[in-house]
């Protein structure tokens, strides 16, 4: 929906030779005009519309001064075409130019007829009275531009436009072609001929598109699954594990590559020796089992002494501790390409040589996963 308000600069053209001499002046009338635009598809639209206007002429020559103001309610339906939009550095410029062509059905609803002589008086009469033709047809094309713009949220659509109005049918009344008018106080006449509106029109335009007033529908929810629970934290890594929860992992198929099981309490010697005792024994059949049901599991024995002692010494003896287990596992049908052993004496040290209780600790035999 929209508006337009501008200037009209009316004038006749007739086809009597007589009259086609006397040359209008210029003058300007206001014009109104109501609109809405439908657009066909990006290039085409139409924009029936209302208007407004006063169509006529004035003419000053020396002998007299002739004025015709006639007031039309003229209804049209503008066909515009609409430029493709202009980009400027790879930039859409945000200016639209157009033409249009447009019929016109205009019905004369007021206005009046002024004639006067030189030295005489002035004489008036109204347009309907001067039996002037109630109906009027003409052609309006010309060209625009319009500039959409947004207002925060609301849009408008302000734009120029320059055309002319083209009259095709006669604005001469039956009474006047039939020799049976009378106007300005002058006998009756008739007319010859024919006489057409024309004129320039030039109006700003102010556009509001309808979808200002649209309730925006809320987008349909969309069910969006809740994510899924994030995983377990990893546990941390332990020092060491016992037999059983490596077994646990084997059944779990879990990687136990790197890991540990430290006997601390489980494998023992007898003092200051390689020997192992007998419960230590039980222990490594274990070891055993586990390596027999679990062909790929490779292991690698290394042995540790606490600080007490010369450091050569520990070094010696967690290499025989090792070795002594090594050789046990091997004497109980283990392939000696699954094991292998290293010794650190007490070089690394998982609890403090400052108690008996860490040193404990630290006089261990670890069976290392190597790979599976």
């Amino acid at each position: 929906m929209g508006f337009k308000m501008g200037i009209n600069f009316p004038s006749m053209s007739y086809s009597e030779k007589g009259l086609s001499e006397y040359s209008s002046s210029v003058y300007a009338n206001f014009l109104f005009e109501l609109f809405a635009e439908y657009e066909i598809n990006s290039s085409f639209s139409i924009r029936p519309g209302v208007k407004f206007i006063t169509r006529g002429q004035y003419i000053n020559e020396s002998e007299f001064t002739y004025e015709l103001n006639a007031k039309y309610t003229e209804i049209s339906l503008p066909i515009i075409y609409t430029f493709p939009t202009i980009n400027i550095n790879n930039t859409d410029v945000n200016f639209h130019p157009y033409l249009f062509t447009a019929p016109v059905f205009g019905i004369a609803n007021g206005g009046d007829i002024s004639y006067k002589e030189d030295k005489g008086t002035k004489v008036k009469t109204k347009v309907n009275e001067g039996n002037m033709s109630p109906y009027a047809f003409g052609l309006y094309f010309g060209l625009g531009f319009k500039y959409p713009t947004l207002i925060k949220s609301f849009s408008i659509v302000p734009g120029f436009e320059a055309g002319y109005h083209l009259g095709l049918s006669n604005t001469y009344s039956d009474k006047e072609l039939k020799e049976k008018s009378n106007a300005l106080n002058t006998p009756s006449y008739k007319i010859k001929g024919t006489r057409k509106n024309q004129g320039l029109e030039f109006g700003i335009t102010l556009s509001i598109p309808l979808k200002n007033f649209k309730k925006v529908k809320p987008p349909e929810p969309v069910f969006v699954p809740p994510p899924p629970p994030p995983p377990p934290p990893p546990i941390p890594e332990k020092l060491c594990y016992t037999i059983d929860e490596v077994k646990e992992f084997i059944r779990n198929n879990q990687d136990i590559r790197g890991k540990k099981i430290c006997a601390v309490k489980q494998v023992n010697f007898k003092f200051g020796s390689a020997e192992l005792l007998f419960e230590s024994k039980v222990y490594l059949d274990e070891m055993v089992v586990l390596m027999k049901t679990n062909e790929l599991i490779n292991i690698r024995v290394n042995g540790h002494t606490d600080n007490v002692g010369n450091e050569e010494f520990n070094k010696n003896l967690s290499r025989d501790r090792a070795k002594a287990i090594y050789d046990y596992l091997i004497s109980k049908g283990i392939n000696a390409s699954r094991l292998s052993f290293a010794f650190f004496g007490s070089t690394r040290p998982i609890a403090d040589n400052d108690t008996e209780e860490g040193r404990a600790i630290n006089r261990r035999v670890e069976f290392e996963f190597i790979h599976q």
